[in-house]
């Protein structure tokens, strides 16, 4: 597609001095080079896809807000459940450790009760025959 009016170009271009030749050379360049030029018509075009890639990024862009939002909304409920969960059991092992220390106290006291009995028996016993 030529872009110029060949014809008219050459014309000015003899005018001002230019050879026939040397000015149908120039038009002939500039007209091969016409297919990688853009037109208004090719660049409206282009501004009208570039606006819809944009307006269908920036949906995509509010779905995945939204579905980020969703998830963090559920990673904040996973973490209060397993929160209570660790609480609850933080306690029952809490429970089972006091009674666990309450036996163990119990345990000790019938084994200490006997030995003290016997530690004062013989003293008893030892102060009898020291007396006698």
């Amino acid at each position: 597609m030529a872009i110029l009016n060949t014809h008219a170009v050459v014309k000015k271009f003899t005018q001002h001095g230019f050879t026939e030749e040397h000015a149908e050379l120039i038009v002939d360049a500039i007209n091969d080079q016409s297919d990688q030029l853009a037109t208004k018509n090719d660049l409206a075009m282009l501004k009208a896809e570039l606006k819809a890639d944009i307006t269908e990024l920036k949906s995509e862009i509010l779905e995945v807000r939204a579905e980020l939002k969703a998830d963090i909304t559920n990673v904040r409920a996973e973490i209060s459940e397993v929160r209570s969960d660790l609480k609850a059991e933080i306690l029952k092992v809490k429970s089972e450790l006091k009674e666990e220390i309450k036996e163990t106290k119990v345990d000790l006291v019938k084994w200490f009760i006997p030995l003290i009995l016997t530690v004062l028996i013989s003293n008893i016993a030892i102060l009898i025959a020291l007396f006698k």
